[in-house]
């Protein structure tokens, strides 16, 4: 057997190639499937491969494209990928920002809120929406209130920019808004929006009463990740952040470094049930 000791760069330079240029649909959908394995196991194993942030940049290209099914596949692999968010913020910052930015300006290039909304475009905005409101949470608010500093939104925060794309899509001005450029790849962008062989499976018609229904579902979308939003960012439980948040509320849920949601001998060591405490040896001493 030959050794191949570069096979692995061969191998990620062929499906980057293929990820931004490939003219057959299913084609381009396995490579960039490929690419957000590879990206996602190197976040994983904390070895950050050179052309991890090539392959974060043409997954978010594939967000513009026009075929819906291939930007809904983006849109799921950058769902996937918001696993490790705080480690490709801290690795790459510049590329944690222009996650939130292309996915607000790919929600107004594929949120149509019209009569032409239909289950593809219900499917694709939804997608956007979840995949935008998990990387906030991801994120945090420390990092979403930082005022960007370059870039066309400069002396913006990326928190904004979540919340004026939800409401304009709640409001159903979406639609009329300029994508800022998003539409068409800029020609320094070896990419090609467009795939010659459509060879994806089409969804079939709908009826009048169903596409009613689809463009309902997106403005709803919108409203639901924006009041998660305004819930949970910051809130209860502050020290543990939104990792235990739950519809029942524990006694012992803010209690900082208690790691079990079952009480031990380590609660006694808590300043606040220490407080709690000393009351209630007084309360006994005036009861005597």
């Amino acid at each position: 057997m030959m050794a191949c000791p570069d096979i692995k760069e061969h191998v990620v330079s062929i499906l980057l190639r293929t990820g931004r240029r490939e003219p057959k649909g299913k084609a381009r959908c396995i490579a960039l499937s490929a690419l957000g394995i590879f990206v996602y196991k190197e976040l994983n194993n904390q070895t950050f491969h050179p052309k991890v942030a090539d392959a974060i940049n043409v997954l978010l290209l594939a967000l513009k494209f026009n075929n819906k099914v291939i930007a809904q596949l983006a849109s799921n692999i950058l769902f996937l990928l918001c696993d490790h968010a705080p480690l490709l913020w801290t690795q790459y910052p510049r590329l944690g920002n222009s996650v939130i930015n292309t996915l607000c300006s790919a929600l107004f290039l594929h949120a149509p809120l019209g009569s032409i909304a239909g289950e593809s475009d219900k499917a694709l905005g939804t997608a956007l929406l979840l995949c935008l409101g998990e990387w906030c949470m991801k994120l945090g608010p420390m990092r979403l209130l930082e005022v960007s500093e370059y870039g066309e939104n400069r002396g913006i925060c990326l928190l904004s920019q979540v919340f004026g794309v939800l409401y304009k899509i709640i409001q159903g001005k979406a639609s009329q808004e300029n994508p800022g450029g998003l539409s068409q790849p800029s020609i320094n962008d070896d990419f090609d929006p467009n795939i010659i062989s459509d060879d994806l499976e089409k969804s079939p018609a709908q009826s009048p009463s169903k596409n009613n229904q689809c463009q309902q579902a997106i403005p709803l979308c919108a409203k639901t990740v924006l009041a998660h939003l305004v819930t949970h960012l910051g809130h209860f439980p502050m020290a543990i952040g939104a990792a235990r948040l739950s519809s029942l509320v524990v006694e012992h849920d803010d209690v900082p470094n208690l790691t079990s949601d079952d009480l031990s001998a380590s609660i006694f060591s808590a300043p606040n049930i220490q407080v709690l405490s000393c009351v209630c040896v007084i309360e006994t001493m005036f009861n005597f």
